[in-house]
């Protein structure tokens, strides 16, 4: 399936992928999801019990349509008491941890308290037990939120937001990380800084890149490998959230390539000492998901390898957040906006701000889907 860029699609089929313990669990709490599950969410669907006792609906199959995963219809005739289901995006800048639910609309709804404050997702009691805050379970699961929806705000990032003082916010529906993570299998197009000839300032702040002279760049990700099973804020790796290593190749370091439209794009290494990646060794590059990277539970990013030997820059970079191609995006009636589809890649430290960015948007995806190795 090809898609324009800046537009994100999960046409996949999962298959065996574990996602949550299905034992030790009572029969009450089960029969809560059986009704949910009365509902074809997905074309292959079960009842499971999560690791922390939840009773959601596991899709194991998706629809090779938008959308891809199908809840129960949403309420919202009545602002005072809406019901919708919803994927959740923390935001990741300031000082407070503002939760943010995503519908299949696409609209956005910030958690606000009795004073009409953003409810900080990093406090403990502030928010519904069934989102078991804070915590990573929100990184694979939809919610049925209720609650009373108010006064439309401007947030400076996730622009346009309604408010909502949230009644309930209950799991209804899993989806695994081999699920989320094959689903990215393809051809990914964007830019990457071109290097400069003389660069600026001095260490620590050297710019060696010009993130206004964007190159084009091309990966595609061929295997999606078992790495590891995410972090949960207490530093704990969660039972039933499994992450996936995709692996692939930036198809014009060396060689010009050709992309899904058949456009040609020209070879990195024709730049000679501009060349973003000068020094590689390869063309290999990896990409995953990371949780609690330094020990501090909000600290979630996708990872991104250089090439290696790539000259001034790090092993690899990291995204701002992991907030990209979050379960919402699933639900989704229409295409997200660029801010949940597109990856934006910087080094580390000491080399964050030396001007070099990957931006990347997958454009032809879902061929492999369910193809996970352990």
């Amino acid at each position: 399936m090809k898609l324009l860029p800046g537009y994100l699609a999960f046409p996949f089929l999962i298959l065996g992928c574990k996602v949550a313990n299905r034992t030790g669990q009572g029969s009450e709490a089960l029969s809560v999801a059986a009704t949910k599950s009365a509902v074809q969410i997905c074309p292959k669907q079960e009842t499971i019990a999560t690791s922390s006792g939840q009773s959601v609906v596991s899709c194991e199959e998706l629809y090779p349509k938008r959308p891809y995963v199908r809840p129960a219809p949403d309420d919202l005739e009545n602002k005072a008491k809406a019901s919708f289901a919803a994927g959740v995006v923390i935001s990741y800048f300031g000082s407070v941890r503002s939760t943010f639910f995503v519908d299949r609309h696409g609209t956005k709804y910030a958690a606000v308290d009795a004073q009409g404050k953003n409810v900080n997702f990093a406090t403990p009691g502030a928010l519904p037990a069934g989102m078991q805050a804070p915590s990573n379970a929100y990184l694979n699961l939809i919610y049925r939120v209720t609650g009373k929806i108010g006064k439309t705000v401007k947030d400076p990032i996730y622009g346009n937001l309604e408010t909502i003082r949230v009644a309930d916010a209950e799991p209804i529906i899993s989806i695994t990380g081999c699920a989320m993570d094959s689903a990215l299998l393809g051809t990914w197009e964007g830019t990457v800084s071109r290097r400069m000839l003389q660069p600026t300032g001095h260490y620590p702040f050297t710019k060696n890149f010009d993130e206004a002279r964007e190159e084009p760049l091309q990966m595609t990700f061929t295997k999606a490998e078992y790495l590891w099973n995410l972090m949960e804020w207490s530093g704990e790796g969660r039972t039933d959230f499994e992450a996936y290593k995709l692996t692939g190749t930036i198809d014009n370091l060396a060689t010009a390539a050709k992309t899904p439209e058949d456009k040609t794009l020209p070879a990195l290494d024709k730049l000679g000492a501009e060349n973003p990646f000068l020094g590689a060794k390869d063309n290999s590059v990896e990409l995953y998901r990371q949780t609690n990277m330094h020990g501090i539970g909000f600290d979630n990013h996708w990872v991104l390898t250089y090439p290696s030997g790539s000259k001034d820059l790090t092993i690899n970079g990291m995204s701002d957040s992991i907030d990209l191609f979050t379960p919402a995006t699933l639900i989704s009636l229409d295409v997200p906006e660029r801010l949940f589809a597109q990856l934006t890649v910087r080094p580390h430290i000491p080399f964050r701000g030396n001007g070099h960015v990957v931006s990347l948007t997958p454009t032809d995806i879902g061929r492999h889907r369910g193809e996970c190795e352990k």
